[in-house]
């Protein structure tokens, strides 16, 4: 007869209690993950490291994992530079406003 307790363990002998708990942690973390901004905003994920990268975004804290965390603020950012490109804002200008 199994309990409940010997499931976790021979759960965890296969790997899968690593993966449930991962996913724990990140949902009980603060801000949003780089693909959840992504789609938010409509743009790719490579846009948003890249726009990092020159500096036009700020670098988000990260957590202990080292994933990018995003705030709502980054969100409304993105749809701003998103908003300047469609009126034929070069990123420099973005930059400077």
């Amino acid at each position: 007869m199994s309990t409940e307790g010997d499931d976790r363990v021979a759960a965890n002998a296969r790997g899968l209690t690593f993966n449930t708990t991962l996913r724990c942690v990140l949902r009980n973390m603060p801000g949003l993950l780089i693909g959840d901004v992504a789609e938010r905003v409509g743009v790719a994920a490579p846009t948003i490291r890249y726009y990092e990268s020159i500096g036009l975004l700020k670098a988000p804290a990260r957590s202990a994992t080292g994933y990018r965390r995003y705030s709502e603020r980054t969100v409304e950012e993105l749809r701003f530079i998103k908003k300047a490109q469609a009126l034929a804002f070069s990123l420099d200008e973005i930059g400077e406003i």
